[in-house]
């Protein structure tokens, strides 16, 4: 179970209120049901059609009400994307772009054994951003293997740590640490410090190994039973793309509308429609919401 959290924002709160009111009177509204079955005798045919129509007609006030609602919602704004989709471009973006940093990490090392290294780059700003190591193999090894151990250390307290936290501020987090970690590896590196190198490709692989963790535990709140697979696949296939690019710089540009667009849970988003809501709450049940109310 997640943390529960104060319904701190006006707008979050009433609709939180509103949809534990709904709850509550569908349960007293069973339960009297219930009752009424227990203690009624069964009536005339001509009582129970005038109930059933009654009824009937109740529930067609009530839809024709929340259709009116859900058109106004619509109406003011025709170009509106589900905030669902949205997570999972971004989820999906950040995989992508902590892939591409582990490539260019891997390529640079490929130029640290070459020794031929200065005869085959193009220019000469190329030549001079060569890193000047004496490094072999086995030490470049050490360099990759010590990233994966400490990935697979934090991998359980990550979960653990998901249960407690908020997932999105720590799937953002882990990636934001893991950029600010590879600006300093070129700056270690130019100074041949291989066992600070190594502590900060160790730091990185702790704070990366956050991801899985984070990211199922923001998938599990922000996906529909029929749309999870489609969209834990999509946002999964992004780690197999290898992109060349200034990753670290997208990642810390990334991390930025990140804490904008992402919220934990449909219920916390200030800006979530309430037809995406409701079909959230209908799709997941009490799960898509942790607030307490006082």
């Amino acid at each position: 179970m997640s943390k529960l959290h104060e319904a701190d924002d006006p707008v979050v709160r009433k609709r939180h209120e509103g949809t534990t009111l709904n709850q509550k009177a569908d349960i007293l509204g069973q339960k009297t049901k219930a009752g009424n079955v227990k203690e009624e005798v069964p009536n005339t045919s001509g009582n129970s059609d005038e109930k059933i129509s009654d009824n009937d007609n109740g529930k067609n006030q009530q839809n024709s009400e929340n259709r009116s609602a859900n058109a106004r919602n619509q109406g003011s704004s025709l170009f509106y994307i589900p905030k669902r989709l949205i997570v999972t471009f971004m989820s999906g973006l950040g995989l992508l772009l902590v892939y591409a940093m582990r490539t260019n990490v891997g390529v640079m090392v490929v130029m640290i054994l070459d020794d031929r290294a200065f005869e085959k780059v193009g220019t000469i700003d190329a030549k001079i951003n060569i890193p000047r190591v004496n490094w072999d193999s086995r030490m470049v090894g050490f360099l990759h293997s010590i990233f994966y151990m400490g990935f697979l250390i934090s991998q359980i307290p990550g979960a653990f740590l998901t249960t407690i936290l908020p997932t999105h501020k720590l799937y953002g987090g882990c990636i934001f640490t893991s950029a600010l970690l590879n600006i300093l590896l070129p700056i270690c590196i130019d100074n041949g410090q291989f066992s600070l190198v190594c502590c900060v490709r160790c730091v990185q692989g702790l704070a990366e190994g956050l991801l899985y963790p984070a990211c199922y535990g923001i998938l599990r709140h922000w996906t529909a039973p029929r749309e999870r697979s489609r969209q834990v696949s999509a946002v999964l296939s992004c780690k197999g793309w290898h992109v060349g690019l200034e990753a670290r710089t997208v990642c810390i540009v990334w991390y930025m509308f990140w804490l904008f667009l992402i919220y934990e849970k449909p219920s916390h988003h200030k800006y979530i429609s309430e037809n995406e809501f409701e079909f959230m709450e209908k799709s997941q049940g009490a799960d898509v919401i942790d607030y307490e109310v006082e």
